[in-house]
């Protein structure tokens, strides 16, 4: 089947603004207890949710009226409320019970979410398997959630938030092959992932995905990722991709960088980095 080209603008892609004012080290301390704390949501889908081949049952999505990450099960909704790292569980259309997660384990949580929702739903459908390769972060080994960086926390909601209408711009100019926006609490990623080419048989053969990925060996400070895929072999990068550098065939922008930048200049930089590497990216893979 042929390559799908796709072309994106500056203008598809809408980006709020994001403000990076508290201390680095703070803000990344923030982003792993977060990455904890989703595991304690993604139990819902985990245990009450359809259990699927790609693990897909334990993603979340995103809220943007209340900037919180959600799972929803049979009869059980759960939240992340990332700015206020609280946990909301209740029966869909209800009135949710919030649980402070400051102060309180990561075991606690989940016993929270395990005890509260076979009151709400019932037995869970199935066991919940933990994510494996968790980054290391004393919240792992047993410490209790601080949110005494506060506004720390709030502003990795703001980065997320910012993805989300990002990640919504993309799927508007992909159309039906793009994915719906998740947050994989595995990797605590959020992405789209868009097709760009099917084989005869319909599986997938070339795609494009776009997200934001937490602190990891790529890039210390996080980071905006666009990341081509062929499965006879991805290319490296090449190109100039404004204030984001390539790493092997993905292209990134390290959320180091836009914190250099005058506030006001943050979100067109973040449009402009996705839209010039996915046309760099495209480019590449429908010319092979």
């Amino acid at each position: 089947m042929a390559s799908s080209t796709i072309v994106l603008r500056d203008a598809d892609l809408t980006v709020p603004p994001i403000s990076l004012d508290t201390d680095p080290e703070q803000r990344i301390d923030a982003w792993r207890q977060a990455h904890f704390a989703s595991q304690a949501v993604s139990e819902v889908g985990k245990l009450w949710a359809d259990k699927q081949a790609d693990d897909s049952h334990s993603a979340l999505s995103w809220d943007a009226g209340s900037g919180a990450m959600r799972r929803g099960g049979s009869g059980i909704e759960g939240g992340l409320l990332l700015g206020r790292l609280r946990l909301e569980l209740g029966a869909p259309g209800g009135t949710p019970e919030e649980f402070g997660l400051s102060g309180k384990s990561l075991d606690a949580a989940l016993e929270f979410v395990r005890e509260r929702g076979r009151a709400i739903a019932g037995e869970p459908k199935q066991e919940s398997v933990p994510a494996p390769d968790l980054p290391d972060h004393a919240v792992g080994r047993g410490a209790a959630f601080d949110e005494s960086g506060g506004r720390a926390f709030e502003e990795i909601a703001a980065l997320y938030g910012a993805c989300a209408a990002l990640l919504e711009g993309v799927r508007g100019a992909a159309g039906a092959e793009a994915s719906e926006v998740q947050v994989w609490p595995h990797h605590f990623d959020m992405a789209v992932l868009v097709v760009i080419n099917r084989d005869e048989s319909g599986a997938m053969r070339k795609t494009i995905g776009v997200g934001l990925t937490p602190p990891d060996s790529v890039e210390p400070s996080g980071y905006f990722y666009v990341s081509p895929w062929d499965r006879d072999g991805t290319p490296d990068g090449a190109g100039d991709i404004g204030h984001g550098r390539w790493n092997a065939h993905m292209a990134v922008l390290p959320i180091g960088v836009l914190e250099t930048m005058d506030p006001g200049q943050r979100a067109d930089a973040i449009a402009g980095f996705a839209a010039g590497a996915w046309n760099a990216c495209a480019e590449r893979l429908t010319s092979v």
